[in-house]
């Protein structure tokens, strides 16, 4: 009867730590930070030319690549936190990812453009024939 319950606890023992152990992931939290989140042009469709600063942390020392898109722009190995300046042009708003091997998308940032003046011109309030 001892037997048959200690293969018990030792199956769902099993169990519970297996997938922990087939998985080729690290089982942390990674946070990225970007800074800044925006930048700005003076109209709509000019091309911004910004330094970024990226600062991550990971709860275990990782490999991992900045992507901006598809395009590698800083990697880190066997790091459990870093931070960078990377200079980067944004001609449309951008998603920047922390990625480790194969493929692995450990954190996502944002960074968006803002243009100070509007692709629509305002509309006029009055006639152009008015005199007040």
């Amino acid at each position: 009867m001892l037997i048959k319950r200690l293969l018990l606890v030792l199956f769902i023992g099993s169990i519970l730590v297996m997938p922990e152990c087939l998985s080729n992931t690290p089982n942390s939290k990674v946070a990225l930070s970007i800074t800044p989140l925006a930048c700005f042009v003076k109209k709509s469709g000019d091309v911004c030319h910004i330094t970024v600063k990226v600062n991550w942390q990971s709860e275990i020392p990782i490999n991992a690549c900045l992507y901006q898109n598809i395009e590698k722009m800083h990697c880190w190995l066997v790091t459990r936190n870093a931070t960078a300046n990377i200079e980067v042009s944004l001609s449309e708003n951008m998603v920047f990812s922390l990625q480790g091997d194969n493929d692995k998308i450990y954190a996502q940032q944002y960074v968006a453009i803002a243009a100070s003046t509007s692709k629509k011109y305002r509309r006029r309030l009055r006639a152009d024939w008015s005199l007040f």
